[in-house]
């Protein structure tokens, strides 16, 4: 299961930050179809900035893929003001 834990806008950035908790190693977190990076032990915490367009709402997607392969079925989704 994967969960944003926090999205601040930064400007034209969204600092977007979440876990992951899943039985087996985690082996990507993609966020927007993009990256995100490993900031503590496999995904356990992850982070990624991206740019957003300033004064819309900006719809953020996260979802996360084992070392099996296993892909979540339904992402967490949230909307960044």
């Amino acid at each position: 299961m994967t969960i944003i834990t926090s999205a601040v806008r930064e400007g034209n950035l969204v600092r977007i930050r979440g876990s992951v908790a899943d039985t087996s190693d985690i082996k990507k977190v993609l966020v927007n179809g993009r990256p995100a990076r490993s900031t503590r032990d496999r995904f356990a915490e992850w982070e990624i900035t991206l740019e957003a367009p300033t004064g819309k709402p900006f719809p953020v997607s996260a979802v996360s893929e084992d070392v099996n392969g296993l892909v979540e079925g339904r992402p967490h989704v949230v909307r960044v003001e």
